[in-house]
């Protein structure tokens, strides 16, 4: 069976009334992902992939006026 480390840390930082902006960053390992396996005719299932996936995200927000609340 497939099995999974992620982990993810992030923060939230107010500026101004009007003005917010959100960092996070992630990072995830996965071991003995499924995969099909073989050649023609004769393809099987394995548990036999490993993955690793790291990134960052940035979100930015601006209010100009009240009424977009």
């Amino acid at each position: 069976s497939e099995e999974l480390f992620s982990a993810e840390l992030g923060y939230r930082f107010y500026a101004l009334d009007r003005f917010t902006a959100e960092l996070s960053a992630f990072y995830s390992e996965y071991e003995d992902l499924l995969t099909l396996t073989g050649t023609f005719p004769n393809y099987a299932f394995d548990n036999a992939l490993e993955s690793k996936m790291k990134g960052a995200e940035l979100e930015l927000s601006f209010l100009p006026i009240d009424r977009l609340r």
